[in-house]
C-alpha cells in the first residue's frame, strides 16, 4: 500500500507519497496553505473563528480538500490509485491540527492557552470526508501544548539526532526549542520571536523567494550579496538580515543598543535620508533603524529561550530545524548572539524535520510509541510572564561582540 506524509505549515503545505513496504519516496509536492486567505498567521485565523464560529468549518474544509486533491494528484502522476493510500501522517502546529480535525482552537488564543486535545490519535478517513482517499487512516502525532505542536515532536524522530544531550531549535514567528538529555528527558519552551526572521515587519523584508537577499558579506567597502535566483535583489529574508547586521557589527557601524552609526566617507553603507539613517544594500533594498530593532527583538527572544530551557545544563550540539536553516550563516548567527550564552561545538541544519518525522512515522510503527513516551516524560516550561525569562530577554537585547 501507499502512505502520505503531510506537513501543514502556516504558509506552505508539503506532501510526500511513499511506498509503505519499501519506504521508497514516489513523489512529492508543496502548495500554498489555502488558509492564508483568512490570515497570514494562525492567531489571526483563530480570531476569525472567534468572530464567526462558522469559519471553523471553512478552515477545516480547506485543509481536507488540499490533502484530498494533492493525494490524488501525486498518485495520478505516479500511475497509482489514491484508493491504495492506507496511511496518512499529518504534522503541523497545534492550532492548524485543530482546524484539520475540526476542533475549535480559540481556547489556545487566550490565557491559559489550553488546547481541546493534544492528539496522538488515529482517525478514519470518514472523519475528513475525503473523496479520493476513502481507505486511509489519518494519524496526528502528539503535541506538547498549544504552542508546541506535532511538527516539533515528529521532528525529534529524525534519525540524525543521536542520544547525547542536544538543543533542537525550530526558528519561526513562534520559536520552539527542545532540550534533551538522557538524564532529564525533554524540556520544551516556545518564544514569541515575531516575524522578522521570516521577512515580516522588515520594510524591504520577504520570505526566501526569488529576488531575496539570502546572504551578505563586505569586501573592500562594498556589499557582496547572495540573491536567490541570481537576479536583481527585490528584498531581504531572515538569513540576509542576520548577515547584514553581523557585518555592521564587525565594522562597528552599529552600537550595542542597535543604533546605526554613520562615518560619512565614500562607500559608507549607512546614509542619511532626511531625519533617518538607512543601511543601503542595493538601489531599492535597504534596512532601517526599526528593521534592526525588530531583528534584535527576534534574536533576544530565541537566545533568552535557549538559556531559559537549558538553565545550567550542558549540550554540545544544536540542531536547527526549518527550511531556511540552509541559507543561514552560522558565523553570523553566533556573532549576533542567537544561540544564547552557550557555545555549541556543533550546529547542524536539518532542513524540514517535520516532514522527515512524518515519513518516519509512516514506515516505522514503533516511532509512535517513542513519541508517546517523549510526551509523557517531558517538561513544558512557560516563558510568558516568567521573571527569569524577562531578565534573560533584557540581557540578550544588547548586541555584544
Amino acid at each position: 500500500g501507499l502512505g502520505l506524509a503531510v506537513d501543514l505549515g502556516t504558509t506552505t503545505c508539503a506532501f510526500v507519497l511513499t511506498d509503505l513496504e519499501s519506504g521508497t519516496i514516489l513523489n512529492r509536492t508543496s502548495v500554498l496553505n489555502p488558509q492564508v486567505a483568512f490570515g497570514q498567521d494562525v492567531l489571526t485565523r483563530i480570531s476569525r473563528v472567534d468572530e464567526q464560529p462558522e469559519t471553523l468549518h471553512t478552515l477545516h474544509t480547506q485543509l481536507t480538500e488540499a490533502i484530498d486533491t494533492q493525494a490524488h494528484f501525486l498518485c495520478e502522476q505516479t500511475g497509482r490509485s489514491s484508493r491504495d493510500i492506507h496511511s496518512i501522517v499529518c504534522v503541523g502546529n497545534t492550532i492548524i491540527l485543530h482546524f484539520l480535525a475540526r476542533y475549535n482552537p480559540t481556547s489556545i488564543g487566550r490565557y491559559p492557552y489550553t488546547p481541546q486535545t493534544l492528539f496522538g490519535t488515529e482517525y478514519p478517513a470518514s472523519h475528513f470526508s475525503f473523496h479520493h482517499i476513502p481507505n486511509a487512516t489519518v494519524y496526528i502525532p502528539p503535541c506538547i501544548n498549544g504552542y508546541i505542536g506535532a511538527d516539533i515532536t515528529a521532528g525529534l524522530l529524525i534519525p540524525e539526532i543521536n542520544k547525547e544531550p542536544f538543543v533542537f531549535l525550530d526558528l519561526g514567528t513562534n520559536g520552539e526549542i527542545a532540550y534533551y538529555s538522557p538524564a532529564s528527558g525533554f524540556s520544551f519552551v516556545s518564544a514569541a520571536a515575531g516575524p522578522a526572521f521570516e521577512g515580516g515587519g522588515i520594510e524591504k523584508g520577504m520570505t526566501a523567494l526569488e529576488g531575496a537577499i539570502t546572504g551578505a558579506k563586505r569586501h573592500r567597502g562594498q556589499w557582496e550579496l547572495t540573491v536567490l535566483g541570481g537576479n536583481k535583489a527585490t528584498g531581504i529574508c531572515g538569513s540576509g538580515l542576520m548577515d547584514v547586521v553581523a557585518c555592521l557589527m564587525e565594522e562597528e557601524r552599529i552600537t550595542p543598543e542597535g543604533r546605526l552609526v554613520r562615518r560619512g566617507f565614500a562607500n559608507d553603507p549607512v546614509i542619511e535620508c532626511g531625519e533617518k539613517l538607512l543601511c543601503i544594500l542595493e538601489e531599492s533594498v535597504y534596512l532601517t533603524q526599526q528593521d534592526i530593532y525588530h531583528c534584535m527583538l527576534a534574536k533576544a527572544a530565541i537566545a533568552a529561550a535557549i538559556d531559559f530551557v537549558m538553565k545550567d545544563r550542558k549540550a554540545d550540539t544544536l540542531y536547527l530545524a526549518g527550511g531556511w536553516g540552509k541559507y543561514m550563516q552560522i558565523s553570523s548567527a553566533r556573532l549576533l548572539g542567537l544561540f544564547g550564552s552557550h557555545s555549541f561545538q556543533t550546529i547542524r541544519p536539518l532542513g524540514n524535520t517535520a516532514l522527515g518525522g512524518a515519513l518516519t512515522l509512516l514506515v516505522s510503527p514503533k516511532s509512535r510509541e517513542i513519541l508517546r513516551t517523549c510526551r509523557d516524560n517531558s517538561v513544558c516550561m512557560e516563558s510568558a510572564g516568567d521573571h527569569e525569562y524577562s531578565e534573560l530577554l533584557v540581557h540578550h537585547m544588547q548586541l555584544r561582540r
